[in-house]
């Protein structure tokens, strides 16, 4: 039998790519959620979440401090939970 014969079999999606797949789609999300920040806190979120960058080298980049750099991305994680509703779920106690 040649090597021109189709492959007719397959793999079935397994649990571990179906968690990664998710992670991927709520990746994608929380990126998409980033972009609609407020243009202070935008950056400073996406380098430290995104590139995992520390607050000092986002705030060299961004020509600001640390203390500030954290400030931003405080503020903006607290701005991305209203944007994305998780402020909106119950808490627990």
């Amino acid at each position: 039998m040649g090597g021109d014969e189709p492959d007719d079999t397959y793999e079935p999606v397994s649990d571990s790519s179906r968690v990664d797949q998710e992670f991927e789609a709520e990746g994608r999300y929380l990126i998409d959620a980033i972009t609609r920040l407020g243009p202070s806190y935008r950056q400073p979120v996406y380098l430290r979440y995104a590139e995992g960058l520390s607050p000092p080298e986002i705030g060299e980049i961004m020509g600001i401090s640390a203390n500030a750099v954290s400030v931003r991305i405080n503020r903006g994680l607290e701005e991305l939970r209203r944007l994305t509703g998780y402020d909106d779920l119950p808490k627990h106690t």
